[in-house]
């Protein structure tokens, strides 16, 4: 209020001044007038006008009354104008001149009050209507106030003073930059000491290969403490800010770590969910690291079991590598359906998500241990043990390397018609549980369709397509989330299965090229271990698991049926690779053509 008052004064004193200048440019127009007019009175003495008689002395005091209502300079002029006058002419006859000169200050004095008249009820018609103006809108202000002050109580922890997210752009970029340099320079130094220090021939892993893996490891407790997505869903309703998501019964944003997101499905009954994230985020991280030392501790051992054992120790964690952040793919989809909704639901729905350093710490973690993992050779087996197996692989028992390309690219077309319809249907939904609402509002609320709102639908196709536009704005983590989901998701998967087609068609050549195949295949085997098609299916099936636990926080998630077409399309690229794969590494054994 005593804001309000105090512009009110305000206006009112500039008013004023206003008033106070168009006065003050009134009286100047009077005195430019009077000057105006006896100047033309001295020109006409100084004319031959010889009609009519006019008294000396009047004629000086008239003069004198205009100097003193012009400004000082303007007086002097016409006092020195009229004594030359007076000087020539002791008497001069011009009664008409005199009386049109009288007519003429006449009408001026009453147009100039006239107008001066006008103006001061111009200017009192403005004060009074800003006045109003000013004393209705701080009325209107003061009833807001009102308004919230009783809707307070109604709608509790509900209000909040805005929807900002923790943490800036710039200091999440900044994160993100530091993660890579950190990988990139243990990296470097691992090259550094493999070129520094000669090695004699062994299958041991080099010193790039385990600075990667121990830098990927240190980035696996950050990925895991620190926050994946930070994201929040509210309303706009006559001025109020409603935060429609929760954490314990505290409304507003949602801040998601791979241990919180374990303790919410602990704690909210999603047994299935918390199952896999712990096999996933936990076991699998540890049981690689277990299985490499144990392997390397038995890779020259003299026992041929042992060198064996190695071997599939060294298989078995290159196959589970990936699978350690396989929610890492739901949060991406998750960050489209966020912003598709905050940009489609107009003005009434506030939905904010950004990814966040542990996004980034996982992902890290994911990739640069299963590219260091892939990097680590077998031991090689004693020839005599390496041909102790002569049953041919279902490729060649059932198919025949003559008839095996045939059968690869069935399947390759089989897996084109899954993947491409897969991607491009829906396989995530997020919603709002409106049965959280304050039931105060419900009525109320009710009548927006909030719900419909607050809906939206995720493909492949359309994250990539979206998170494409979101690099423009800068955030980085958003670039790590678009190669993550277009390059490791969509382009490496279906780039393995072309490797495959190619690979059968050079194993069903007569003569067969072996070499060539084999060759082909060692990549085929990087992508099929880097491809993570896979692992995002099965994030998006654990988080939705989660459907639970995230609808006690104001917003539920779903299954579509694309999820089921790309899980589809999966099955039939493992069955692909092991069938080609099997093929070739049998022939590099035995050396057999049937």
């Amino acid at each position: 209020l005593f804001k309000h008052a105090s512009l009110l004064v305000h206006a009112t004193v500039c008013d004023i001044c206003r008033v106070t200048k168009q006065y003050m440019d009134i009286m100047d127009a009077w005195r430019t007038a009077i000057l105006c007019l006896f100047s033309i009175s001295s020109l006409a003495c100084s004319e031959s006008l010889e009609d009519g008689t006019i008294c000396i002395e009047d004629s000086w005091v008239l003069l004198q009354t205009s100097a003193l209502l012009t400004s000082h300079e303007h007086g002097d002029s016409i006092q020195s104008a009229a004594s030359r006058t007076l000087a020539n002419r002791s008497q001069t006859h011009f009664p008409d001149v005199l009386g049109g000169i009288k007519d003429g200050i006449k009408s001026a004095v009453e147009a100039v009050g006239d107008a001066a008249k006008s103006a001061a009820e111009a200017v009192g018609n403005a004060v009074k209507q800003e006045a109003g103006d000013v004393v209705t809108s701080a009325m209107k202000s003061v009833g807001h106030e009102l308004e919230i002050a009783a809707l307070r109580p109604l709608l509790g922890d509900w209000m909040v003073d805005n929807f900002e997210l923790p943490g800036s752009q710039t200091d999440r970029n900044k994160k993100v930059v530091l993660f890579f340099a950190a990988m990139l320079l243990a990296a470097g130094l691992g090259v550094v000491v493999d070129a520094w220090r000669e090695q004699k021939r062994s299958t041991r892993p080099s010193f790039t290969t385990l600075a990667v893996l121990i830098a990927s490891y240190s980035f696996l407790i950050p990925g895991l403490i620190s926050p994946l997505v930070s994201f929040v869903v509210g309303a706009q309703v006559l001025g109020l800010k409603l935060a429609l998501t929760n954490v314990n019964g505290v409304h507003g944003v949602i801040s998601e770590s791979a241990f919180g997101l374990i303790s919410l499905l602990l704690d909210t009954g999603g047994m299935l969910g918390a199952f896999l994230l712990i096999l996933c985020a936990l076991v699998v991280p540890g049981l690689k690291i277990f299985l490499l030392l144990w392997a390397e501790l038995w890779r020259n051992s003299t026992d041929v079991v042992q060198v064996q054992m190695s071997r599939k120790f060294i298989f078995f964690v290159q196959l589970i590598s990936k699978w350690a952040s396989p929610d890492m793919f739901a949060y991406i989809l998750l960050l489209f359906l966020f912003r598709h909704i905050d940009g489609s639901a107009g003005d009434l729905i506030v939905v904010r998500g950004v990814l966040g350093a542990g996004f980034t710490s996982f992902s890290i973690f994911c990739v640069g241990s299963t590219l260091a993992t892939l990097a680590v050779q077998a031991p090689e087996l004693p020839e005599e043990a390496a041909r102790a197996d002569h049953t041919p692989p279902m490729a060649v028992r059932g198919v025949g390397l003559e008839r095996l390309h045939l059968a690869t690219i069935a399947l390759f077309i089989c897996f084109c018609g899954f993947f491409f319809l897969g991607v491009h249907m829906p396989c995530m939904e997020l919603h709002l549980n409106t049965s959280l609402l304050p039931s105060v509002a419900q009525p109320f609320l009710g009548q927006l369709h909030l719900e419909d709102k607050v809906h939206a639908e995720v493909t492949f196709i359309s994250a990539s397509k979206a998170l494409g536009s979101y690099v423009m704005d800068g955030e980085l983590n958003d670039m790590v989330a678009l190669i993550m989901l277009l390059a490791f998701a969509i382009v490496l998967p279906l780039l393995d299965m072309c490797l495959l087609c190619w690979i059968s068609v050079l194993m069903s050549a007569s003569p067969a090229n072996v070499e060539a195949a084999w060759s082909v295949t060692c990549i085929a085997k990087w992508l099929k271990h880097v491809g993570m098609l896979d692992v995002a299916v099965m994030g998006v099936i654990v988080v939705t698991s989660a459907g639970a636990a995230y609808k006690e926080q104001g917003v539920a998630f779903s299954l579509l049926p694309g999820v089921w077409i790309l899980f589809a399309a999966e099955v039939v690229h493992y069955l692909t690779y092991y069938l080609v794969h099997d093929a070739v590494m049998w022939q590099v054994k035995h050396g057999s053509s049937s």
